[in-house]
């Protein structure tokens, strides 16, 4: 099943799908150690056995701000059941604590680096989310905004039991 969705690139507006993942060597999820805005270690001890969304973005870019609701969403209603979202910020020169705080996030936030983007092949669009299920696995993979439902949809059979 693909899904419709916009992302911008730095050759302009991007219209992408959303593809459905099995995992290959190159599908799994990228071992990659970061600090978080408040200074928190993210890295395979975080992460082991946790659902995880890894979320590319940046605060100039509109379809990234508009998914953020959705994101943080998802967050609150699934991290005691195990998920982990991960957004990596790629426009290093600023400050987006405030931007956070403002719009509410709470989910964590690292600084994009060359090793963080090459792990995860260098999206050159955003946003880009990577899903991957508890064992590693790359379920899904957005180039493009995710709404609340896609994701819930996308969501729900990695914490059915």
């Amino acid at each position: 099943m693909f899904f419709q969705s916009t992302s911008v690139t730095k050759r302009g507006i991007h219209i992408g799908t959303r593809e459905a993942a099995a995992c290959s060597e190159r599908d799994c999820r990228p071992s990659f150690h970061a600090t978080t805005l408040d200074g928190k270690p993210v890295d395979e001890a975080m992460l082991a056995g946790k659902v995880v969304l890894v979320n590319f973005w940046a605060p100039w870019c509109r379809p990234c701000v508009g998914e953020m609701p959705a994101l943080e969403a998802a967050w609150r209603r699934h991290e005691a059941e195990g998920l982990v979202i991960v957004g990596v910020v790629v426009d290093a020169d600023r400050d987006v604590s405030k931007f956070l705080q403002r719009h509410g996030i709470t989910y964590p936030i690292v600084h994009s680096d060359d090793t963080i983007d090459s792990s995860f092949g260098s999206p050159d669009g955003l946003p880009t989310s990577f899903l991957y299920d508890r064992t590693g696995h790359r379920r899904a993979k957005w180039d493009g905004a995710v709404d609340d439902q896609e994701l819930e949809r996308a969501l729900a059979p990695l914490f059915a039991r």
